[in-house]
């Protein structure tokens, strides 16, 4: 007997249909709707393949907040801001609700939680040619400071190219990234190298990305396993180091 078949499984799909039932009437959107409002072929030809960048900006944001979230600001440039850009927004949301909410998530019902969470999203697009043919970035506004993180999409892989106002090129792939900020000096890597061997954590890439030599950089770390708070508590003892934090992907 399938699982969705059981007498537990069933009443609480009865239930959920009631309490949308009840969202409806009351005037609310229907929190979990499936159907996507129809978006012209030649609009999703140029946004969709951006869908999964939006979300992965949206995933790590909120992985290296800290403190009470005040607003979002979705950024659009170049060639994607001439189009409609509702799904890329829904799709950051789905990204950065997903580590923080037990709601089932869908483009569709995303903004309706975020408005249901307080938060207050803006929109803006500048159409004008710049590095990238497209580019997305998310600015989050916390009562702890801001987080932002640029993507776009290159070979049909998602690059993140702006971390902090610092550039660099990141192919997040693996299960994990670790995100350093530091003052650029020589042996950082050699020592972040040493504690990652020591716990038996496999690095599979390293990127730094800084404006001047021995100034403020930031370093992310792809790793094929997860680091223990232990590990994490090593490399922030390091007195160069101001942050250090894992994102699951």
């Amino acid at each position: 007997r399938a699982g969705g078949e059981t007498v537990e499984a069933q009443a609480e799909v009865a239930c959920e249909v009631a309490e949308q039932v009840l969202h409806i009437l009351a005037g609310q959107p229907a929190k979990y709707t499936v159907n996507i409002p129809f978006t012209p072929p030649e609009v999703q030809a140029v946004v969709s393949p951006y869908l999964e960048t939006a979300n992965i900006i949206g995933k790590i944001a909120v992985q290296l907040s800290h403190g009470q979230f005040e607003s979002i600001n979705l950024h659009y440039q170049g060639e994607i801001a001439n189009h409609d850009t509702s799904m890329l927004k829904a799709a950051a949301l789905t990204g950065f609700l997903k580590p923080i909410t037990e709601d089932r998530l869908n483009l569709v019902n995303a903004s309706v939680i975020a408005n249901q969470r307080g938060l207050r999203i803006v929109e803006e697009k500048d159409t004008s040619p710049g590095e990238y043919s497209s580019l997305i970035t998310m600015n989050l506004n916390t009562s702890e400071g801001e987080i932002s993180i640029s993507g776009t999409l290159l070979h049909n892989d998602t690059h993140i190219v702006q971390v902090n106002n610092n550039w660099l090129d990141v192919v997040p792939q693996g299960s994990y990234l670790l995100f350093i900020e530091h003052q650029d000096r020589p042996g950082m890597i050699g020592s972040l190298g040493t504690i990652t061997g020591t716990h038996d954590i496999n690095i599979g890439f390293m990127a730094v990305g800084r404006k001047t030599p021995r100034g403020h950089a930031v370093m992310v770390v792809g790793l094929d396993d997860s680091m223990p708070e232990t590990a994490l508590e090593e490399i922030r003892a390091n007195p160069h180091i101001t942050t250090a934090k894992l994102v699951k992907l």
